[in-house]
């Protein structure tokens, strides 16, 4: 397993022997400097995921090295290790840079270095799995849009799923942006980002292959036998009216509804759900359970929100949207607004 690379930097050799010592057995691959200008030269043959840097040291200081970071390699992390305890100076660099923590001199390693470097290494690995999923998502987009050119007789057609593809991608590079900066500060949840990731990559990608703009005629009898054999796990599935039948997107219908249920049960380890398909006043999807806070999850479970926020506004797509009631916190909704 690759280690990785984190860059030391202080014009002291005793200091850097001192950390190279404290990190012995973490998964580190040390890289020491004892100049700005010797650690920049690092940067040129190496993909460095932390600096930690002293703050006064001859020539360049430890801002000007810092400065100088944040233009050639802006996605790593940096730490500012220094006896320098001004307020001010600190001030200064924290908002000049982005400092992600600062620890002072003499330190205590398993209080304060190792924590810190351990967590501005997931950090790191968190951003740099946040830009693969963007990468991978702007390509998908790109690859969907030239397919779209190729068949000018569904111009309008295709047109609208573009729309709706843009709309939906940059909804979630939106969320995704919001949650890491947050993320910044609530430490606790580093180790739950990768998961949210995969979590929303998974939905987006399946969200792509289902997003063409295709309606098509259906009647609630074929609707309730596809969600009995691709829901997860056993759940009663009832309808009001078997042969009433609509004109919408159904594929993308289909996804929609069973990606929330299934999210539900893995999720929440949830069985015994009601589904209960409405043809009036309007199309909907109830889902009942006895014992189950749907309301209040969505409100506290960073998962469940991340989740309907862009089930969301996949729904709104379609005319369509999720509810939630606290004043019946045991069901939620999905509804339809166009029916034949």
């Amino acid at each position: 397993m690759n280690k990785t690379k984190v860059l030391f930097v202080d014009d002291e050799l005793h200091i850097l022997n001192s950390i190279k010592r404290s990190i012995i057995d973490e998964e580190i691959e040390p890289l020491l400097a004892m100049s700005g200008e010797i650690a920049l030269k690092y940067f040129e043959e190496n993909v460095i995921s932390v600096i930690v840097t002293d703050m006064k040291m001859p020539n360049m200081s430890g801002l000007e090295l810092l400065k100088k970071v944040k233009e050639i390699s802006p996605n790593t992390i940096r730490i500012v290790l220094s006896g320098y305890t001004q307020l001010p100076q600190i001030l200064a660099t924290v908002n000049s840079v982005g400092v992600f923590r600062y620890v002072t001199k003499p330190w205590d390693d398993d209080a304060e270095l190792l924590p810190a470097l351990r967590d501005a290494i997931s950090y790191y690995n968190i951003i740099t799995e946040s830009k693969v999923l963007k990468d991978k998502l702007e390509m998908k987009n790109k690859l969907y849009e030239k397919s779209l050119e190729l068949n000018k007789n569904l111009v309008n057609q295709m047109s609208q799923t573009v729309s709706n593809i843009k709309n939906v991608s940059k909804f979630i590079m939106k969320v995704e942006s919001t949650y890491l900066e947050e993320l910044k500060e609530n430490y606790n949840e580093i180790e739950k980002i990768t998961y949210y990731n995969k979590l929303i990559g998974d939905l987006y990608i399946n969200y792509l292959n289902k997003s063409l703009v295709d309606k098509e005629r259906f009647n609630l009898k074929r609707f309730k036998e596809d969600l009995n054999m691709l829901v997860l796990a056993n759940a009663l599935i009832n309808v009001d009216n078997e042969d009433f039948t609509y004109i919408l997107d159904y594929k993308l219908i289909k996804f929609i509804v069973i990606e929330s249920i299934n999210f539900l049960i893995n999720s929440f380890k949830l069985d015994n759900l009601v589904i209960s398909i409405k043809s009036s006043p309007k199309f909907a999807i109830i889902i009942t359970h006895t014992s189950f806070d749907f309301y209040n999850n969505y409100i506290e479970n960073v998962g469940m929100k991340l989740f309907y926020s862009i089930i969301e506004k996949m729904l709104s797509t379609i005319n369509g949207q999720v509810n939630f009631y606290p004043e019946a916190c045991n069901i939620m909704s999905i509804g339809f607004a166009n029916k034949d």
